[in-house]
């Protein structure tokens, strides 16, 4: 778990409880993609924010010791296929990479700037420099 202090504001109790009802029949799963991925059935909605591994430069990578490197981006490739002609939908976000263009090629993309507000510091440093990120955007049939 990355480490950083906690800045941000919190969600008040009427807010969570608003967010818990939203979720009541949402099923959050935690695990390698490819078997997390095995569970998809037609007409489900996947949203996969993998940590980025880029060849290019350095990465974060204190999620764990085993986590997402650029050798599962042509996996992760072969799984979006696999729900797609399943007939799921999904949206991946992925820094703007090389691995990244690669793996967006069959499918719609757009590129999107973005600021990262980790542990807050987006909130307390409102300049902090815009990054550009590819989401990949499946909606099937």
């Amino acid at each position: 778990m990355p480490f950083g202090s906690k800045l941000a504001t919190y969600l008040s109790r009427d807010e969570f409880l608003e967010c818990a009802g939203v979720l009541a029949d949402t099923e959050l799963v935690s695990g390698d993609f490819e078997g997390t991925l095995a569970r998809v059935e037609r007409g489900d909605f996947v949203y996969m924010d993998p940590p980025y591994a880029v060849s290019s430069r350095r990465v974060f990578k204190q999620y764990g010791k085993k986590t997402f490197q650029t050798e599962d981006v042509a996996r992760l490739s072969t799984e979006l296929q696999r729900i797609d002609k399943l007939g799921a939908h999904f949206v991946v976000s992925y820094a703007d990479c090389r691995e990244a263009r690669a793996l967006a090629k069959d499918w719609n993309s757009q590129k999107v700037l973005v600021r990262r507000h980790i542990a807050g510091f987006g909130l307390l440093k409102p300049k902090r420099s815009m990054l550009r990120e590819i989401c990949l955007i499946c909606f099937g049939e």
